[in-house]
């Protein structure tokens, strides 16, 4: 009797043991499903975002499609880099040979052609266009990705700079950030309804006027005891009296297209666009900048220049006025200079 409770109690245990071995099983293999489901769900993550971040031929299709479309819009013809022939611009510049030498907003920056899209460091040029102005000086479009972002650059010079900015042409953002991310691209808009464009070639602009590179820079200069300042860029001069507002003023050149126009809101819209133009007097090579609607005076001359200070060829910016150029101002790359020299007029320089 005592041996058959026993084996009934041994019956259980070894019964106990194979259901709780075959639950074991289970939940293991539960366990094992949910990490490969979730292995399955990251891989396809990854495999997705791969497609879309890289640069293919049928991207790269499309958006020379939309640049024929933009084109036209844009009255301009450009010219597209097929990664075979090197692309030469209006000023000697070629791409991508020069990218090494390449700057973004005036910054040291890596720009390398990549037609895959795969660099991982700086800038990688998907796709690069090139137009060349009538006028002279070009437009370069460097359709870019850096850090998984596309981002579009464009250098427009009338010089060989080969300074690059990210464009303000809502139409290149937009399409290529679309084609890149596998969307479908966007009507094109007119070039008259822009609000900004990079080509400054609406609403009777010609093109900037470009400073020489001897004149960019920030400058002072005391006059009547009080500093002001002279900012200079590529395409633009910014003014600043002491305790007074910056005042901006971009260097375009006006076009045959160019209108007076009449309306407040419009002139207001534009008051820091500046009629430039290139100008030769007193020996000097100056930019004469007029305002926009300005239809009497002579507006102001800038031009770069270098004086004999302490001993030193020094360079400076002439600021001169009235229909004779005179000289009014002479500005310095530092406040002490400034100080030094406010009452300072030199030889080679018409004063009034």
């Amino acid at each position: 009797m005592k041996k058959g409770i026993l084996g009934i109690l041994l019956l259980s245990l070894v019964l106990a043991g194979c259901s709780s071995n075959s639950t074991a099983k289970k939940e293991s293999t539960n366990e094992s499903s949910s990490t490969v489901k979730t292995t399955s769900s990251s891989t396809r993550a990854k495999a997705s975002a791969t497609k879309i971040g890289v640069w293919t031929t049928q991207k790269d299709t499309e958006l020379s499609s939309f640049i024929k479309q933009w084109e036209k819009v844009m009255d301009q013809t450009y010219t597209q880099y097929t990664g075979e022939t090197n692309l030469t611009t209006a000023n000697g510049t070629v791409y991508p040979t020069e990218f090494k030498t390449a700057t973004v907003d005036g910054q040291p920056a890596e720009l390398v052609w990549d037609p895959k899209g795969t660099q991982k460091v700086g800038y990688a040029v998907v796709a690069l266009y090139n137009y060349n102005k009538n006028t002279g000086g070009s437009i370069t479009y460097a359709f870019t990705i850096k850090d998984g972002t596309p981002l579009v650059l464009v250098n427009e010079t009338d010089t060989a700079s080969n300074n690059w900015t990210q464009t303000k042409n809502n139409d290149l953002k937009e399409n290529f950030a679309n084609i890149y991310n596998g969307r479908p691209t966007t009507t094109v808009g007119s070039a008259n309804e822009k609000t900004a464009t990079d080509d400054a070639y609406s609403d009777g602009r010609n093109g900037y006027i470009t400073t020489p590179v001897a004149m960019r820079g920030t400058w002072y200069a005391k006059s009547y005891g009080k500093m002001s300042k002279l900012e200079v860029s590529e395409h633009e001069i910014v003014y600043t009296s002491e305790g007074e507002k910056p005042a901006k003023t971009i260097l375009y050149r006006p076009g045959n297209g160019r209108k007076f126009d009449t309306d407040i809101a419009v002139q207001e819209a534009r008051q820091e666009w500046g009629a430039a133009s290139e100008v030769t007097k007193n020996d000097l090579n100056y930019i004469n900048v007029r305002g926009w609607y300005q239809t009497a005076g002579a507006g102001t001359f800038y031009a770069a220049h270098t004086e004999l200070i302490d001993g030193k060829q020094t360079p400076v910016v002439v600021v001169g006025g009235g229909a004779g150029a005179w000289t009014s101002t002479v500005y310095y790359q530092t406040e002490a200079l400034a100080e030094q020299q406010a009452e300072v007029k030199y030889d080679d320089l018409i004063y009034q």
